[in-house]
């Protein structure tokens, strides 16, 4: 995936990284990825919002078994709409 744009966000006492990416190597699309930085250890990637361009579905993908502040998936799943589908416009 090639990393397009990074924008920070603070949720729970936790800093997070939402990355706006394509990938056309494995599927033809935009995705949207958060990852958990902080405070150190980050645990990585823990959501993905994708708008596969072949498909046309918008697809969501949680990467953690630990629960996720309920506000944080909300405005994740709200920004992934808006920035990756046509009716986000």
């Amino acid at each position: 995936m090639i990393s397009e744009s990074r924008d920070r966000w603070f949720f729970g006492g936790r800093h997070y990284a939402a990355t706006l990416a394509s990938d056309v190597a494995t599927r033809d699309g935009l995705g949207l990825e958060l990852e958990d930085v902080g405070p150190a250890p980050g645990r990585g990637l823990v959501l993905e919002a994708f708008q596969d361009d072949t498909t046309e579905l918008f697809t969501f993908r949680a990467f953690l078994a630990d629960p996720l502040p309920f506000a944080l998936v909300e405005q994740f799943v709200e920004e992934g709409r808006r920035r990756l589908t046509k009716d986000g416009d």
